[in-house]
């Protein structure tokens, strides 16, 4: 059962509360919790992934993390100065982050990188599922970036000491962001690996 705090009073999901122009409804769906007005629509998974859904109204209308929703994923790292970040984390840490307590630009409390060099673990193999030619997944390597996929899930499982559901979340995702993208996705769980996950 999900809980959620509204003015200070907690409240089991499903939960809604009616605003000016808009309802504002929090429900769960599958392994997220949602909330959800007449323009936007905000997803998380409670463990690392947030997707953030506006109305086309929106076109060519935002910019900021989320990108600017003008259909070129390519100048989606804008910085605010209108030159582009030379990756995600320098574009998170850059004017995007608040000056707030936990938060720092050096990121000097963040998980370091993995080496260049670095030999993952056997553990990390279930992650080559993401990439597997001929696989479960094989249909949606072109709809997106597999290969970042497979290594975001090869740095979880190592950060979490070889705990599965790191890898399972990073994989659902994976396969729901295909399947909204018009991906064909075959079984890819099993009794041994992500079905107590789902």
């Amino acid at each position: 059962m999900y809980f959620l705090q509204v003015d200070g009073l907690q409240s089991s999901l499903p939960f809604s509360i009616p605003s000016n122009k808009n309802l504002v409804h929090v429900y769960p769906r599958y392994r997220q919790a949602v909330l959800e007005t007449s323009f936007l629509k905000v997803s998380f998974d409670f463990a690392s992934s947030v997707r953030v859904e506006l109305a086309t109204s929106y076109h060519n209308a935002v910019c900021g993390l989320c990108g600017n929703m003008n259909d070129d994923p390519a100048d989606d790292l804008k910085l605010p100065n209108g030159k582009l970040a030379a990756n995600g984390n320098t574009f998170g840490v850059s004017q995007w982050l608040e000056d707030a307590p936990g938060c720092s630009r050096d990121c000097s409390n963040c998980a370091t990188p993995l080496p260049p060099d670095f030999k993952p673990p056997g553990y990390t193999s279930v992650c080559d599922v993401i990439t597997a030619k001929g696989g479960p997944l094989d249909d949606c390597g072109g709809r997106m970036d597999a290969e970042q996929y497979r290594q975001d899930c090869i740095y979880d499982m190592v950060l979490n000491d070889g705990n599965q559901e790191a890898a399972c979340n990073i994989i659902s995702d994976y396969v729901e962001k295909c399947q909204m993208r018009g991906g064909c996705v075959r079984a890819w769980r099993n009794r041994r690996f992500c079905c107590e996950y789902v």
